[in-house]
């Protein structure tokens, strides 16, 4: 059989074998490949990077499951840089889902960087009533917070490095992993505006038009947009994380499908030639 037949009469169980594989591997070995430059994603980075040792920095949890995969990525990099720069580290949700993630993704990287509990590490637990949250905790967010409690029942008072954070205002920044509202618009419009607390995002690429109007606008300090954002800040960071696996997977996938085309069509237009004479 002429080679041009050959390469029109590829096994499809070999395309898909072949596709299979360039997806899945990168997702357990990323493998780094170059990701487009984000400045909105770079300005989230640095400025969480800039705020000095001790800085207060609440993290928000403002999902669902829906967000997994573009959203744990960009909380793994976060957390783990305000650890690195010494930054008291707030956890939060404004939904039911967001509380559990809260703990789930975070407490093994404070459980790495030798967090203690109540020192340079809290849980502030889940709101039910976000707007009346927001509006109590401008002059006193413990009472706002379930009664002065956190995640786990604790009195909030018992804590050393609750006793400088009593209201809104004691917040260096409010960092929102968001799949949807209340998010980063809630916090925008009830602590930004009022009470002047830098608001950042993480969000799902759905949503990373908004933002960016808000991050124009200057409402936003910065915004991750879905999973290209948080590949882009694991760049920054210098780690190859799942975010960067995504992305390898997306892009090996496209690079199979292209060869496979190119293929077919060199042994398309060879056998038409041969044809021909």
């Amino acid at each position: 059989m002429p080679w041009y037949r050959r390469l029109m009469l590829i096994d499809r169980r070999i395309l898909y074998v072949v596709i299979a594989l360039s997806v899945a591997i990168p997702m357990f070995n990323p493998i780094g490949l170059p990701v487009p430059s984000d400045v909105i994603a770079e300005a989230a980075y640095n400025y969480i990077a800039d705020l000095p040792a001790g800085s207060n920095v609440l993290y928000t949890y403002d999902l669902s499951a829906s967000g997994m995969t573009e959203l744990k990525p960009a909380s793994d990099v976060f957390i783990d840089l305000s650890f690195q720069k010494g930054h008291n580290v707030f956890l939060m949700a404004l939904w039911a889902e967001g509380n559990n993630f809260s703990a789930l993704w975070a407490d093994p990287i404070a459980e790495a960087h030798d967090a203690v509990y109540g020192e340079n590490f809290m849980n502030l637990g889940y709101v039910v009533s976000y707007s009346a949250f927001m509006e109590q905790a401008r002059t006193d967010l413990h009472a706002a917070l379930n009664a002065g409690i956190d995640k786990y029942g604790n009195r909030l008072s018992e804590f050393p490095v609750m006793k400088n954070v009593t209201k809104a205002k004691d917040f260096d920044a409010v960092f929102s992993f968001n799949t949807g509202d209340p998010g980063p618009t809630a916090w925008i419009q009830q602590w930004n505006a009022t009470e002047g607390v830098p608001i950042l995002s993480a969000c799902t690429s759905v949503s990373t038009p908004t933002m960016t109007n808000y991050y124009q606008a200057g409402l936003l300090k910065g915004n991750l947009g879905g999973l290209a954002g948080a590949a882009y800040a694991e760049s920054l960071h210098g780690e190859l994380g799942s975010a960067t696996g995504g992305m390898d997977s997306q892009s090996l996938g496209h690079v199979v499908i292209i060869l496979f085309l190119v293929l077919g069509n060199i042994g398309y237009f060879a056998s038409k030639s041969a044809e021909g004479k």
